[in-house]
């Protein structure tokens, strides 16, 4: 009943891993400059972004009709004219 402390460790092996491209040993490109980022004064990208596309808008509208039901798929529109 009376077990140490001792016996109930558990050695856990760690190895320091790190990729190729992070270790710095080898250079995988011939461009030696930073890049520049590109800006974006009018923030143009960013409404568009906010927007949405219109492809994306009409697919989530369709997915909500169906989920309340409506249009009833079975009743065509020429039905309730006569």
């Amino acid at each position: 009943m009376g077990r140490c402390a001792w016996q109930n460790r558990v050695h856990i092996i760690v190895h320091d891993h790190k990729p190729p491209f992070l270790d710095g040993r080898v250079v995988y490109t011939k461009q030696l400059q930073t890049v520049v980022p590109i800006r974006d004064p009018t923030s143009d990208m960013a409404v568009f972004c906010r927007k949405g596309s219109q492809l994306v808008t009409e697919r989530r509208r369709q997915r909500e009709q169906r989920k309340v039901g409506w249009p009833p798929f079975d009743a065509t529109p020429w039905d309730e004219l006569s």
